[in-house]
């Protein structure tokens, strides 16, 4: 008698903003793409069959049959504007006789956006075990901060970053508009609030984000 064995992963990656130091996984966001591989481990008369000539039929959602064909592993969505919304994807894995059909499924939930602002230099680059809310920095010395954004499905160029010190609206650098340095001389000796609007130019379903640091300057 043949013994059959089966087993099927499926994996998971969105295509949405990092920081270049951050080890964790990229999340979807709403109007991100996420692609999703079937990695299947089909096993016929002793023999593992080659992934690429098993048959694969996707489905998103309520359309059955989203994408079909032999070889077909991975599949490309486009997440949802709506936030948190959840997107069903599931797969059927056959070998070409028949034989053997193997079944899978995953929810992709959207996930907000972040925004971490941190101190950077250029000689150390980001401190980014601590993001910052509050900072103290000794009048006359310059402070930089960088912006860092999480999960956005935009391209680097598609956000916008508009900072402001205690009121008044600054840039970035030019061609870094998500790090700003401040000059603490011209600024009183007292507490001054630094705050940030981050938002996507294209994408309607990510909300702005607003982060505000309280910055004493001694």
């Amino acid at each position: 008698s043949t013994i059959r064995v089966s087993a099927l992963a499926l994996v998971w990656s969105a295509d949405t903003s990092l920081p270049p130091w951050y080890t964790g996984k990229a999340l979807a966001s709403p109007g991100s793409t996420v692609t999703i591989v079937a990695i299947p481990e089909i096993v016929i008369a002793g023999k593992t069959a080659d992934p690429k000539n098993l048959v694969y039929q996707w489905g998103l959602g309520d359309e059955k049959k989203y994408a079909t064909g032999v070889g077909k592993q991975s599949i490309q969505i486009r997440t949802s504007q709506t936030p948190e919304a959840s997107h069903w994807v599931r797969v059927t894995v056959e070998d070409i006789g028949r034989t053997v059909k193997k079944e899978g499924a995953i929810f992709i939930t959207n996930r907000d956006p972040l925004v971490s602002v941190y101190r950077f230099s250029s000689v150390g680059g980001t401190e980014y075990r601590s993001a910052q809310t509050i900072t103290q920095i000794a009048k006359g010395e310059a402070l930089t901060l960088i912006a860092e954004p999480y999960y956005f499905p935009d391209k680097k160029t598609d956000i916008r970053y508009l900072w402001d010190i205690g009121g008044l609206k600054v840039s970035g650098a030019p061609e870094n508009p998500h790090i700003l340095t401040i000059q603490t001389e011209a600024l009183p000796a007292a507490s001054t609030f630094i705050s940030l609007l981050v938002s996507s130019v294209k994408n309607a379903g990510v909300a702005p984000i607003t982060k505000t640091i309280n910055l004493f300057i001694r």
